[in-house]
């Protein structure tokens, strides 16, 4: 069964704990980790963030970050220890100043992602990392400070703010874009086991790359019925796949291409369960089959597969369905059963490798001895025959059965040694057809 599985970084696992939640509405996705960090002040016209912050814990890791509150400083190239919070977090909304700050998050959201230090402003000048910080304390703080920014006007903050409320509400990051961690500063030095959660320094946004990911991978036939990819099985177009959260709701949805396949890119690191949706005729194979994860049919009877996390820059392809054919044949029969039990014959005469032979002939052949490879041949071609005649599923077995005619309209004059050139040509065909005879592939066997 598939496991979910550990962080594949400490970056990665950041980005986690940022992505899952995009608005402050969101629910808590964790409890917050603690982590090591300095601050150093960028103060170059075009920087594109008001604070470098260097993460020592797993690092180093420099990130660009903002400040939340006027009311307290923080002290440059000097090591704090901090609590980390997502935007969910329930003590989030204890963070900032400004009555309605968390409704304004999406707006802060939207900012950040514009990347505006550096670009021309409306009044022509460029704007700068001042001004996006003021435009920060100007939707999540009581009191705007004019200190301490660099350069910066109030005309320019006055247009990003214009801008974030005309297109940043309801904003979400996507693939490319940041997400935002909170840093509340708990001690000074790093002490990851300290106890302390009171405010002692100044609270900094920061910005946290929000890698896409994708999962996907196959559905096939499963003539076998038994939940395990063989090499006798073809994956399946055309087959309905859906994407939910694992709540149940379904987020997105596609079909299997020509070869079986299907993929969800684009995605929001977090947590997801794929659904295969059986076409009419169809039954989910039986789920986690054997040892073999790679080949095994992870979906369960109503075609649901287990919850997973996808963290940032994850490829996850290895959710595979096995589906089968609802077995309506009557079954099919083996050399002895045909054999004796003429009357089941649904013809009087049968043609093999274009050669037509009575019943009573046939039925003799039946019994001749495998030291003439013919034989054996024939004997699996006229039962896969007899038995896809009386109404069993042919779709696993129609191109040997062509193949088999073909084989004995060559070779039927000329006894067949086991070690000649022509048997090994045809035993696999004999083979794949005493398979179906036998009931393993897309029929079953007679009961």
């Amino acid at each position: 069964m598939k496991q979910e599985r550990p962080g594949r970084g400490w970056v990665k696992a950041w980005a986690a704990i940022g992505c899952a939640v995009g608005l402050a509405a969101a629910h808590a996705v964790q409890p917050p980790n603690t982590v090591c960090f300095s601050v150093a002040t960028p103060g170059v016209l075009g920087e594109f963030s008001y604070l470098d912050v260097t993460i020592q814990t797993g690092g180093p890791l420099v990130l660009d970050g903002w400040c939340v509150d006027t009311d307290t400083g923080i002290l440059p190239n000097r090591v704090y220890t901090a609590r980390v919070y997502s935007l969910g977090d329930p003590e989030v909304p204890g963070f900032f100043d400004a009555p309605g700050a968390l409704d304004n998050l999406d707006l802060v959201l939207y900012i950040l992602n514009q990347n505006y230090p550096g670009k021309t402003a409306p009044n022509g000048t460029l704007y700068t990392y001042g001004d996006v910080q003021r435009a920060i304390w100007s939707l999540v703080e009581d009191e705007q400070a004019t200190g301490g920014l660099g350069s910066w006007r109030q005309a320019r903050v006055n247009a990003i703010l214009a801008d974030a409320a005309a297109n940043g509400e309801g904003y979400s990051p996507g693939c490319g874009d940041t997400t935002i961690l909170i840093l509340n500063p708990v001690a000074e030095g790093c002490d990851l086991q300290t106890p302390n959660t009171q405010t002692m320094a100044q609270i900094i946004i920061v910005e946290v790359p929000l890698e896409c990911a994708s999962i996907g991978d196959f559905v096939w036939q499963d003539f076998d019925y038994d939940g395990i990819q063989d090499a006798h099985e073809p994956g399946l177009a055309g087959v309905t796949v859906q994407l939910l959260d694992c709540l149940g709701n379904v987020l997105d949805e596609t079909t299997t291409d020509a070869d079986g396949y299907y993929l969800f890119a684009n995605l929001i690191p977090g947590d997801y369960q794929i659904r295969v949706l059986a076409p009419d005729g169809y039954v989910l194979s039986p789920q986690d089959q054997g040892s073999d994860d790679a080949v095994d049919s992870d979906a369960d009877a109503d075609g649901f597969m287990a919850c997973t996390t996808l963290e940032p820059g994850e490829h996850d392809p290895t959710w595979d369905a096995g589906l089968y054919l609802v077995p309506t044949n009557p079954g099919t029969g083996t050399p002895g059963y045909w054999k004796n039990h003429p009357a089941a014959w649904p013809v009087e005469v049968i043609t093999i490798g274009g050669i037509t032979y009575t019943k009573a002939e046939a039925i003799a052949r039946l019994g001749w001895p495998d030291g003439d490879k013919r034989n054996t041949l024939f004997r699996a071609l006229v039962c896969a025959t007899l038995n896809v005649l009386i109404g069993n599923d042919s779709s696993c077995i129609a191109e040997t059965i062509e193949a088999g005619n073909l084989w004995w309209a060559t070779y039927a004059g000329s006894r067949v040694a086991a070690n000649s050139a022509a048997w090994k040509l045809g035993e696999p065909l004999a083979r794949m057809l005493d398979a179906y005879n036998n009931g393993r592939l897309c029929a079953p066997a007679r009961r």
